[in-house]
């Protein structure tokens, strides 16, 4: 599997409690080449726990940067 293709990833089984590990969060749904990915492309997306991890923690910090960004106004 490219995961270069793999775009769309939604998670689910994040425990904020078990932060910084996330050892219970998994992908629910994803595309892959441009088509939402199977189940049976799914559960071998989550066998890789590495790959999971990584794009959780992207997620989280695209998610966490995006909401706390505050717009700077400049004086003429």
């Amino acid at each position: 599997m490219d995961y270069k293709k793999i775009t769309n990833i939604t998670f689910d089984g994040i425990d904020h409690s078990d932060h910084p590990d996330y050892c219970d969060a998994y992908i629910v749904s994803a595309d892959y080449d441009g088509e939402p990915m199977t189940s049976e492309m799914l559960e071998e997306l989550n066998e890789d726990s590495s790959f999971v991890y990584d794009k959780l923690m992207e997620d989280r910090k695209s998610t966490r940067l995006n909401s706390s960004h505050i717009p700077l106004s400049r004086m003429p």
